[in-house]
């Protein structure tokens, strides 16, 4: 699988060169003005890959999850709808908010991109992504000597 740098900041493509070898290459897309990436787990099984990203408060109308060819992208656009009557609050302290994300994968070839299934909850999006039949791999085996 190819791997492609991150985006969000310079210096972790210097800091991190052991990086190259993971499955599943985050590609992050972001403005200047909205940073918000939800974390993000990647399991490897011997029959499927899971993805989990954690994006608690919100519903599971609010994703849009796009696959074009391998690339495979979970989005959020959380536009403030604000009605004319509806009053700011004062916030003393404000440490949390949603704000819109857009956060791409590349896939390997060794998936079944038709079987692709997604839920959301307890604020856990997660994809169950299974493998090809012939990239299922055997994690338990013996080598014979010579």
């Amino acid at each position: 699988m190819t791997v492609l740098s991150k985006r969000l900041d310079p210096f972790f493509s210097l800091a991190n060169p052991f990086l190259a070898e993971e499955i599943f290459q985050p590609v992050f897309r972001s403005t200047p003005s909205k940073r918000f990436l939800p974390a993000a787990n990647i399991i490897e099984e011997k029959e499927k890959f899971l993805v989990q990203l954690a994006v608690p408060g919100l519903k599971k109308e609010d994703f849009k999850i796009e696959l074009k060819e391998k690339l495979m992208t979970i989005s959020v656009d959380k536009t403030a709808e604000k009605g004319q009557d509806e009053v700011q609050p004062s916030y003393t302290l404000k440490e949390f908010g949603f704000t819109s994300f857009k956060r791409s994968f590349t896939l390997p070839e060794t998936i079944e991109l038709e079987a692709i299934t997604a839920q959301y909850e307890q604020g856990i999006l997660q994809l169950d992504i299974p493998k090809k039949d012939s990239a299922k791999i055997n994690t338990h085996r013996l080598i014979e000597i010579n």
